[in-house]
């Protein structure tokens, strides 16, 4: 593995790993980056290949992701992570909107959704969860 300091505003990462896999055997590599844009907002990317041989036959993977995260205080906060998946042709998004109410005790609202190579909505679901933690 190889990478650059996560600390500074712009850093990158590296990994490239073979072994067994299962009756076969995978390689994979992973490439990344990180930009950081002040204190509040950060954005990734990545980009995974994952070699598979298996008796039962062979294909290669491809995952390339985007995330980002945003900061409104130390209790508040977006996030959110779009994928793409070549063995499956499909796009998937996560916004996920969490507020922090008390320690160990919080509430999210998540937003997934999953998009075919045309664009064709597959599905999508709007999730609410509240946590709190009760104390003894």
């Amino acid at each position: 593995m190889v990478f650059t300091d996560p600390s500074r505003a712009l850093s990158a990462n590296a990994r490239y790993t073979r072994g067994g896999f299962y009756s076969g055997e995978r390689r994979s590599v992973d490439l990344g980056g990180v930009l950081k844009m002040g204190e509040r907002l950060a954005a990734q990317a990545g980009w995974s290949m994952n070699d598979i041989d298996v008796p039962e036959g062979s294909y290669t993977q491809h995952l390339l992701s985007m995330r980002f995260n945003y900061s409104f205080s130390t209790n508040l906060f977006l996030r959110g992570l779009v994928q793409y998946n070549n063995t499956f042709g499909e796009w998937s998004s996560n916004i996920r909107f969490n507020f922090i109410h008390r320690p160990l005790s919080d509430f999210f609202l998540v937003y997934n959704e999953r998009r075919d190579e045309a664009g064709r909505r597959l599905d999508r679901a709007l999730i609410a969860k509240f946590t709190y933690l009760l104390d003894f």
